[in-house]
């Protein structure tokens, strides 16, 4: 989606503005790590220290694109109160969870949804895990602190090939499918890009001079994939991870820490000053922002609306905002 389709929606987009903000005792002042839709865009699924919690949402009776929090449906006990990252499999029915404690162990499970039943859970010595992805229904890849990549079957959870390249833990993962690649960033302030074919070290790209804390991939109409890189640095990097070319950057007033495409071209920054940033690609400009309830942002998701953002952070809070709002908001 271009600027200038972004610009003429502003308008029809002012409804949609913060359209969800929700604390509870259960999760005030308790950082969010992280947070997933349901594959149906009826409920929250989001990891605290207090555990994993599901939150339905309701549509608006004037809108039918604009939710809101209803209750709290469950709050799960998990192995490790240190909860990091969760993720829908492609096919919606198990939910992926992970953590564990630093220099300790590691956890990864898996659970059915919607009922949560535990179907198959791993705990091992070792080092926390920070990210994890579905690489397909069958597959999944791990990192973290312990600084390799780990390809799992998803039905067991049996670890199948250990890719080891970085130097420090690896925070973040993203898929280019079309090209079976893996992309994984790291506390190394490198990313690495892996062949799923024969789970080889195609390239590292090394431009970012501070950790890189989130990845996202997007492929668009025309041209190569491209891949977004956010990093200590202040700097998001945009890549071709296809031929191994930086082809462009912009430098941020503060941190980025999760990034995500709401459209194409358009990414949005969420920023350790609390701070949502919407940038042009293309132009590499900052065209929007808005200074978020979430404190210190931690995640960000595409929401079930159109162009819905949901961010969480460290003030215990879950926000949603509209992006062509969010420019017209602007200065």
């Amino acid at each position: 989606m271009s600027i200038a389709s972004i610009k003429r929606m502003n308008i029809l987009a002012s409804s949609l503005a913060a359209i969800l903000f929700v604390t509870s005792s259960s999760t005030a002042q308790v950082p969010i790590t992280d947070i997933a839709i349901s594959p149906k865009g009826e409920s929250y699924v989001f990891v605290s220290q207090k555990g994993l919690s599901v939150v339905k949402a309701k549509a608006s009776s004037s809108n039918q694109s604009v939710f809101t929090i209803v209750k709290h449906a469950k709050n799960k006990e998990l192995p490790t109160s240190n909860l990091h990252a969760l993720s829908f499999s492609p096919d919606g029915k198990r939910l992926l969870v992970c953590g564990g404690r630093p220099s300790e162990s590691a956890f990864l499970g898996g659970y059915s949804w919607p009922r949560l039943v535990p179907l198959e859970t791993l705990t091992i010595a070792g080092d926390s895990l920070l990210t994890a992805i579905w690489v397909s229904d069958s597959q999944i890849a791990t990192g973290g602190l312990d600084t390799n990549v780990r390809i799992l079957d998803a039905n067991s959870l049996t670890v199948t090939h250990v890719l080891g390249g970085h130097s420090n833990g690896i925070t973040s993962m993203a898929l280019i499918k079309p090209s079976r690649l893996l992309i994984s960033a790291g506390l190394d302030n490198s990313l690495r890009i892996w062949s799923l074919d024969d789970y080889s070290l195609v390239r590292s790209l090394n431009q970012h001079i501070h950790p890189v804390l989130d990845v996202a991939s997007q492929i668009p109409k025309e041209g190569l994939p491209i891949v977004a890189s956010a990093s200590e640095d202040r700097t998001i990097r945009f890549w071709q991870p296809t031929i191994g070319r930086m082809v462009r950057f912009i430098k941020l007033p503060a941190k980025p820490q999760s990034i995500n495409w709401v459209g194409e071209n358009i990414l949005a920054a969420a920023c350790d000053n609390g701070q949502l940033y919407i940038i042009d690609a293309i132009n590499v400009e900052t065209v929007g922002s808005r200074q978020l309830k979430t404190g210190w942002c931690y995640d960000t998701e595409r929401g079930p609306a159109k162009y819905q953002l949901v961010i969480t952070g460290a003030n215990g809070v879950i926000e949603s905002v509209s992006v062509p709002t969010i420019q017209s908001d602007s200065p």
